[in-house]
């Protein structure tokens, strides 16, 4: 495996099972980066889907990275900094474990804890708070 093509980096979340004190249940939740490393990225594909008006986008990629026995399917993944988390759909090893492909499925905007997300708002919001066309 060329480490030249590794120069995305990708951070791994483990997967945590909580207790809910509230409904008496379990949460699943990923708190804090378990792993961080370098990948190659690849855009597998993606697609729209309009269901009863909503738009649902989905995408899939696949990451090649160093083999980590570490690495498993319940993890959650982010790319390059950014605030969208995949899940892994599956991991094959290479070779003699030179190195594994990952699959992956956006989830997410917002799931990774420490991101940070903007919004940009293309109109002035100030006059939102006047409510007289309501009357």
């Amino acid at each position: 495996m060329r480490a030249g093509n590794l120069y995305h980096k990708v951070v791994f979340y483990a997967k945590v099972v909580a207790a809910n004190t509230d409904f008496g249940g379990t949460v699943d939740t990923w708190p804090s980066p378990t792993l961080v490393t370098r990948c190659e990225i690849r855009d597998i594909s993606g697609s729209l889907l309009n269901n009863n008006d909503a738009r649902t986008y989905e995408k899939t990629r696949e990451i090649t990275v160093r083999y980590r026995s570490e690495i498993v399917e319940t993890m959650k993944v982010q790319l390059d900094d950014t605030t969208a988390s995949y899940s892994i759909t599956y991991i094959e090893t290479i070779g003699r474990k030179e190195g594994l492909k990952i699959s992956l499925i956006k989830t997410g905007d917002d799931m990774v804890p420490d991101a940070i997300t903007t919004y940009t708002y293309l109109y002035d919001d100030t006059s939102l708070t006047n409510k007289s066309y309501l009357t």
